[in-house]
């Protein structure tokens, strides 16, 4: 297969193109170009993408990794030439959720051909996706890992018969599946058996209990049953006993009733027309006359008491003669104005006038004249004096006179009222106010206490009842006549509620027949409610017991009788030996098959080693001759003046790249289907490769390029100088 050019939207590439020769292309470009997306979009365009990978810690899923970075979403299409199909049009297209998952394939007319599939790369190249990526697809310098069964078993089948249509792994594959099937930890068919077996051993074993079961569950409802029947007897005799109960009952009521009847009847022929409220009301009349009488006796003393302090009053009332007559006001009033006539001239002023006409005008006048006669001093002197005498004559007149009018004024107030003193007037006073107040309230109360006296007398028409219903009873033995009336009438009520409760009683007996006399037996010694308990827990029990019964009897009627199990039981039996013997053959069978891999694996592909050996010592010039790759593809190597072989981890970052071309270079060879050369893609294989070791690499590819594709990305410009000029050979820059 031949791949001519390729249009990719396809992580950083937007619509680019890429265009391919037959033999050796060196495709050149700076970093971040695009080299290894363009080897993404090959593997992509021919294997799809697996949208079920998911980012992890140390990579990407390239779903996400080659998202084109314009937004738009993933295509693009590739042009080859197929032996088998001839010039082919592969084209990718992506859903929203699925990149690149619809394909179309075109031929060389145009048509749409029927390639059209998700399988399309192995289809076109004959290997799986994953054996294309650990041989064809070389990119970091790095040993295969992961599931890498696919490309052991066409190594394996190689070694083994030269063929990789056949091999150990589908064999002991087809062994262990059919070992499975027949036992698999719990599932397959030995299990199958052993469970069927032990299910119909448990089967007959429930069967086996629930015949017991069944037996002595049939000997129990036999026992209730009896019991139950004892216990319908005992109810009976207590139904008996209680008809019998009832009618005595009942006659004991009627006895009852008519007795109360016979009461009422005579107490109704004894009591008097009237009804108690009347009687009662005759009762309160003549109680409250004799209240009356009562309260009226005691009036009568009360006013003559009142009366006789009315007298005590008015005697003292005699001893205030100067008020009689008079209210306390009134008193108040004459005292008040006697008073204020003493108060008045006691504050009465002095007569200047008199003063200077009778005593002041001659010493004045002799004065005046001696002033006109004589010396002044001497008039003075004289004059002073004169003055002095006339004014003293003045005041003692003047007061003397006051003395005089104040001693005739009090003289009248003390004979008038007994005392001259304003404090004692004053006491008098309120003495009289209280005396008379005292007298006037007693005086309102013996007019009242009279009135209520004249009023105090008993109607005629409170006895007027009592003379209709006790004609012939006096007054005065009334009382008893009364009582004896309202006792018979209690009575009476008394009877007749009586009455009424053993017509009550009498009703809510029913009438039950006669029993008869042979009928009764005796009363059983539990009570009722106990037989009626213990007869619900047998009815209970029985319910139970016969539930349990008709389910187990209907476990029988499933169609399947012991014998019929106990025959199943045999084949399956014989089944299960069956079984074990084939497990025990194709235990042997992948002993042995194991055994012989064993022995294979030990001679792990010579043929991928002997390769392998060859390109290495190619090179690196002949320094290492010996490669041993095994089953997980670990390589070491060594050479001929060292003893042991090297690990690819002990050797040279160069040196362990140029393994890893060997290993993939060999199983190219060996493993990949010849007829269809399917191109190998390096993707900046030689990064780390000497000068030397890279022409040497160079060669080797150039010549494997005349009849296999082969697409070198590199950053460098070593490939172009060594190859430029040689035929086959394509340079193309996607800078």
């Amino acid at each position: 297969m031949i791949i001519k050019k390729l249009t990719a939207t396809f992580g950083g590439l937007t619509d680019k193109k890429l265009e391919l020769g037959d033999g050796l292309n060196i495709i050149r470009g700076s970093n971040e170009s695009g080299k290894s997306t363009w080897c993404g979009f090959i593997r992509a365009m021919l294997y799809g993408i697996n949208t079920s990978e998911r980012d992890t810690k140390n990579s990407i899923a390239d779903k996400n990794r080659f998202r084109p970075w314009s937004g738009a979403l993933m295509s693009g299409s590739m042009e080859l030439s197929d032996t088998e199909f001839g010039n082919l049009t592969i084209e990718r297209r992506s859903t929203s959720s699925s990149p690149l998952r619809n394909i179309t394939v075109f031929n060389q007319s145009g048509s749409i051909t029927e390639l059209e599939s998700s399988d399309i790369g192995e289809r076109l190249l004959g290997i799986g996706g994953s054996v294309f990526e650990r041989s064809a697809f070389i990119s970091s310098p790095a040993f295969p890992s992961g599931d890498s069964s696919e490309l052991e078993q066409r190594i394996l089948s190689l070694v083994s018969i030269g063929d990789d249509s056949a091999a150990y792994l589908p064999a002991e594959s087809t062994l262990r599946n059919w070992k499975n099937k027949l036992k698999y930890q719990r599932r397959g068919e030995i299990p199958e058996l052993e469970s069927q077996i032990s299910d119909i051993e448990h089967r007959i074993e429930e069967y086996s209990k629930r015949s017991a079961r069944l037996e002595d569950l049939t000997a129990k409802v036999k026992l209730l049953e009896e019991q139950r029947q004892a216990l319908t007897h005992e109810l009976e005799a207590h139904s008996v006993a209680e008809l019998a109960e009832v009618a005595q009952r009942r006659k004991l009521a009627e006895d009852s009733f008519k007795r109360a009847e016979a009461k009422r009847i005579q107490l109704e022929k004894a009591s008097p027309s009237a009804s108690l409220e009347d009687l009662r009301a005759i009762e309160r009349a003549l109680s409250a006359e004799a209240e009356r009488k009562k309260i009226a006796q005691s009036q009568a003393s009360l006013l003559e008491q009142k009366r006789t302090q009315l007298n005590e009053i008015l005697q003292k009332l005699d001893n205030f003669s100067p008020f009689l007559g008079c209210t306390p006001e009134e008193a108040e009033t004459f005292v008040e104005n006697d008073l204020s006539a003493l108060r008045q001239l006691e504050t009465r002023h002095f007569p200047v006038t008199r003063l200077f006409f009778f005593y002041l005008a001659t010493p004045i006048i002799c004065s005046i004249l001696l002033f006109l006669r004589t010396n002044p001093l001497t008039a003075l002197i004289f004059s002073l004096v004169t003055l002095s005498i006339g004014v003293s004559l003045g005041i003692w007149d003047i007061r003397h006179r006051r003395k005089k009018e104040k001693g005739a004024l009090l003289s009248r107030i003390s004979e008038k009222y007994g005392t001259g003193d304003t404090q004692e007037l004053r006491q008098i006073v309120f003495r009289y106010a209280a005396i008379y107040n005292a007298a006037l309230s007693l005086k309102q109360e013996v007019e009242e206490a009279e009135q209520a006296l004249s009023s105090s007398k008993i109607p005629d028409k409170d006895l007027s009842l009592a003379e209709q219903l006790f004609p012939c009873v006096p007054i005065s033995a009334l009382p008893g006549a009364i009582n004896h009336a309202i006792d018979l009438l209690s009575e009476l009520d008394a009877a007749r509620a009586e009455e009424n409760k053993t017509r009550a009683v009498l009703a809510a007996i029913p009438e039950v027949p006669t029993v008869p006399s042979d009928s009764f037996t005796k009363k059983p010694d539990r009570t009722r409610q106990e037989t009626e308990r213990a007869l619900a827990n047998i009815d209970a029990e029985l319910s139970s017991l016969r539930r349990e019964a008709a389910l187990i009897e209907g476990s029988f009627t499933d169609g399947v009788s012991p014998f019929v199990l106990e025959g199943k039981l045999t084949r399956l039996r014989e089944a299960l030996d069956r079984a074990n013997i084939r497990l025990r053959a194709i235990t042997v069978a992948m002993e042995l098959l194991d055994s012989a891999n064993s022995s294979l694996r030990e001679r792990f592909s010579p043929t991928l080693n002997s390769r392998t050996a060859e390109i290495f010592s190619l090179l690196t010039g002949g320094r290492y001759d010996r490669v041993i790759v095994d089953r997980e593809f670990s390589a070491m190597t060594g050479d001929g003046s060292s003893l042991g072989l090297h690990r690819a981890l002990e050797l040279s970052t160069g040196t362990a790249a140029q393994l890893y071309l060997s290993v993939r270079l060999a199983i190219c060879e060996s493993v990949l289907p010849r007829e269809k050369n399917i191109p190998i893609i390096l993707d900046d294989t030689f990064s780390s490769f000497d000068d030397a070791r890279l022409l040497r690499a160079l060669d080797f590819l150039y010549d494997i390029s005349h009849h296999r594709q082969i697409l070198l990305f590199t950053c460098h410009s070593r490939e172009s100088e060594y190859l430029t000029g040689r035929s086959g050979v394509s340079f193309t820059d996607i800078n």
